[in-house]
């Protein structure tokens, strides 16, 4: 499984029980892979329209769009 799978099935599993996303250091260090390589799968989500990301004061959301 390559790290945007694996960042994908992490946010996925992690917003349908705790309601919001994890920070990226935590899904790094969670996942075991560097910063930068979750950053870049999360990108590559974004770009691909797998998830849409809503940024307002103190507050992310995340939408799957599959």
């Amino acid at each position: 499984m390559d790290n945007q799978e694996k960042v994908y099935n992490y946010l996925k599993s992690f917003m349908e029980e705790k309601g919001y996303p994890q920070s990226i250091p935590q899904m790094s260090r969670d996942l075991n892979i560097p910063e930068h390589e979750v950053k870049e799968a999360i990108d590559k989500l974004q770009q691909s329209g797998r998830i849409k990301i809503t940024t307002v004061p103190k507050k992310v959301t995340i939408e799957f769009c599959d």
